[in-house]
């Protein structure tokens, strides 16, 4: 293991070498070819699908409220006061809407999509270090993880915070492990921007790696030193101010906040249950299943990341590495023990993973010829199967279900057969990155076609838009419905709202339904005890 430690600088060396190949100009501009594939998976029909989640709906609400009102200190939902999350991302979408002109869902999301971007941005510069080819490969794995693609088309906080809180752990590896002046400053207002963005969970995300990183190289007492208590203390102000001024001119706002600050202990006071805010209880394995899922399919790389950090005496030989493990490993075990917990608490770490997995890919292949070799097969073969799976189900999708023009259906046939030929270049050339590129087009192409069309048309279908549109054909969804049950199952439409036509006793069994109360749980039971009643067809 100590050979393996010594021989990192000659790693280095290589590394160096493989970069000075690249070049400056193609390095940039394969960063811009990465960033240019992320905005179109992010943005394609990205205001065509109707509001999600509950997180979406609220937040949908309260910023067409202050659009509205341009009231933008207190957020209001119903025309109630909503406080239980800080104000920034809801000024960010309103501000977006303003400069529009207009309040939608691409607005809306689109605050995420640019967050995402940004994030793609730090990974980026975070692993300019390790050479501009791993630096690459770091950023490709970062835009493959599902979970971002998500959560960058979702209008909430979460992408927001994902960007500010990796800002605020740049900024601290720049000035620790790199001895750049001057960030102070540039810290304190990322952490007091990304405590208006999530208040508790930014403190913990930013501040656990920190400490724990300082604490394992005995420098905690840095944390007391006057140099570096200033900048918080000022961040944690600027966090708070908002709390203040809305705790002295709004009825029960410090009641909330107190709530609020408890929750993610377990603790869900009066206040919580008057306001029905949402329960995130989940087993303790949760953060490591989001992560297995949300980082799908790099996270079929982790047995490579844990290799290197065997190897590697964890990272003895850079600590910028190592602060990424300890990124990753100190905010699981955190989301581990914390009894309330959601998938997306895990989104931060994505990042950090990416860079490691990045550097255990480089590592495995400077060490073996014949990893090199096999992951050349492998990803030959995923590509392959890729481009099956996407190449039947757009047929299917587009022919069958959805009925497309003969046009367009030309057209998809003429983008498909450019990709294979591109797939087919890259086999044939027998070099790795190559095979890499055309893996990495085959499946956005197939991320774009789920979230493009699928994801947008499954969310008119549940919400009932398809149904109550003009065009809805109710025979024909109930004739697809019985001759493809399994294949058109694998979309998981809402089969009952797309079988029944606009108008029916569905219809009129919502609209009998007896007024339960305005709040969303109420809304939520509402709805719940309307689909209950309904019939679906039978497969």
């Amino acid at each position: 293991m100590a050979d393996d430690v010594r021989a990192d600088a000659a790693d280095d060396a290589e590394d160096k070498d493989l970069d000075d190949s690249v070049g400056h100009v193609r390095a940039w501009l394969f960063a811009a070819l990465l960033a240019l594939g992320l905005a179109l998976l992010l943005t394609a029909q990205l205001g065509a699908a109707p509001v999600g989640s509950r997180a979406e709906q609220r937040c949908d609400d309260i910023v067409r409220a202050m659009h509205a009102s341009g009231d933008w200190l207190v957020p209001r939902r119903e025309g109630a006061a909503w406080l239980n999350k800080p104000p920034l991302f809801y000024w960010l979408a309103t501000s977006v809407g303003a400069l529009r002109g207009q309040v939608d869902r691409f607005g809306l999301r689109s605050v995420s999509a640019l967050a995402a971007l940004g994030v793609l941005l730090l990974t980026l510069l975070w692993a300019r270090r390790r050479g501009a080819v791993e630096a690459l490969l770091a950023g490709a794995l970062f835009t493959c993880m599902v979970e971002v693609i998500a959560r960058g088309r979702e209008g909430t906080a979460e992408m927001t915070l994902c960007l500010l809180a990796n800002l605020c752990l740049f900024l601290f590896a720049e000035r620790e492990f790199h001895a750049r002046a001057g960030l102070r400053w540039c810290f304190a207002l990322a952490l007091g921007a990304a405590l208006l963005a999530k208040a508790t969970s930014a403190l913990l995300i930013v501040g656990l790696p920190i400490g724990v990183s300082l604490l394992s190289r005995g420098r905690g007492a840095q944390l007391l030193r006057r140099r570096h208590v200033v900048p918080v203390v000022t961040a944690l102000l600027l966090g708070v101010s908002w709390h203040v001024v809305v705790s002295l001119t709004t009825p029960g706002a410090f009641a909330t906040f107190t709530s609020a600050l408890l929750l993610p202990l377990g603790v869900v006071t009066e206040q919580q249950s008057v306001l029905h805010s949402a329960t995130h209880y989940g087993a303790w394995y949760l953060p490591i299943d989001s992560l297995l899922r949300g980082a799908a399919p790099v996270s079929l790389l982790l047995p490579l990341v844990v290799v290197r950090a065997w190897r590697s005496r964890f990272w003895q030989q850079n600590a910028t590495l190592r602060f990424h493990a300890i990124v990753v490993i100190s905010l699981l075990t955190a989301f581990v023990l914390l009894p309330q917990k959601r998938p997306h608490y895990v989104l931060p770490c994505f990042p950090s993973l990416a860079l490691l997995t990045a550097d255990a890919c480089f590592a495995a292949a400077r060490r073996s010829a014949r990893f090199v070799r096999r992951a050349r097969i492998s990803l030959g073969v995923a590509q392959l199967a890729l481009f099956a799976l996407l190449g039947v189900s757009a047929a299917f999708w587009f022919g069958v279900v959805l009925e497309v023009e003969r046009a367009d259906l030309f057209a998809l046939a003429a983008g498909l057969a450019a990709l294979l030929a591109v797939v087919v270049f890259a086999l044939r050339s027998g070099r790795t990155s190559r095979v890499a590129v055309g893996a990495l087009l085959v499946w956005w192409a197939l991320l774009a076609f789920h979230a493009g069309s699928v994801q947008v048309w499954r969310e008119r279908s549940r919400s009932g838009e398809i149904a109550a549109s003009a065009d809805a054909e109710s025979a024909r969804w109930a004739d697809l419905l019985q001759r493809y049950p399994r294949l058109l199952g694998a979309f998981e439409p809402d089969r009952a709202a797309l079988a029944q036509p606009p108008g029916n006793a569905r219809d009129e069994l919502a609209s009998a339904t007896p007024d339960i109360g305005a709040s969303p749980t109420s809304q939520l039971a509402a709805g719940s005890f309307v689909h209950s009643l309904s019939v679906e067809t039978p497969p």
